[in-house]
């Protein structure tokens, strides 16, 4: 528990919209009345693009970081490595599954239909 803790601390932490549009709710109505608020759908698609931005780098981690590549360093290095990796995916995936971020991507679902 402590070790998920430390992860959640030391992971990726999405950017999300200002807390001004806390109110908007996690339905298709909602969606299709934001949607045509040009600064709703203004600000949602920078924070996407931020969220882009932010995945990309934790994606190119890997050729930045040190695993330690001496010659003692065994398959349990490895397998700590790819462990930690999934924990910091792990933390990204059930941060998208919440209210806000649910509510910019449907918002800015909706704007794509309505301009399409």
């Amino acid at each position: 528990l402590e070790e998920a803790l430390h992860n959640l601390k030391s992971g990726l932490k999405l950017e999300m919209p200002d807390s001004k549009w806390d109110y908007l709710e996690n339905k298709q109505k909602v969606f299709e009345q934001a949607a045509i608020n040009p600064e709703i759908v203004k600000e949602f698609d920078q924070t996407v693009h931020c969220w882009s931005a932010q995945i990309q780098s934790l994606l190119q981690e890997h050729e930045t970081a040190n695993r330690g590549t001496t010659s003692d360093e065994g398959p349990r290095s490895e397998l700590e490595y790819w462990r930690m990796r999934s924990q910091k995916f792990c933390t990204v995936i059930d941060q998208l599954k919440c209210k806000q971020c649910k509510v910019v991507l449907g918002v800015l679902r909706e704007a794509k239909h309505t301009h399409e």
